[in-house]
């Protein structure tokens, strides 16, 4: 916003107008919000590993725990989307990034 937020009620179509950013810093706003929101052409799902970071049987096992827990609220999720008309898929472990990715 470009002016404080007003405090009273006598607020004008004028001052409104004022106080929303100019052309340029919504498009701005608009384009860094879709760059960081949209899915990322390259991704790793949370639990997911390029590279073998563990080594030793504990943390395997910690980790293969971790993904057969992930697994089962990715099919969890899957079976409650499939009762709703627009599917909830934000949360779901498959689509969630192992890490930012910016």
């Amino acid at each position: 916003m470009q002016l404080p937020s007003p405090t009273t009620k006598d607020v004008t179509l004028k001052t409104v107008m004022a106080t929303l950013p100019n052309f340029h810093q919504a498009s701005l706003q608009m384009s860094i919000t879709w760059q960081l929101g949209r899915r990322q052409p390259v991704s790793v799902a949370l639990g997911q590993h390029e590279e073998e970071y563990f080594s030793g049987p504990e943390p395997k096992a910690v980790l293969k725990k971790f993904r057969e827990e992930l697994a089962a609220l990715d099919k969890e999720i899957e079976v409650r989307n499939a009762k709703l008309d627009i599917p909830y898929e934000y949360l779901r472990p498959s689509i969630v990034e192992n890490s930012v990715a910016i």
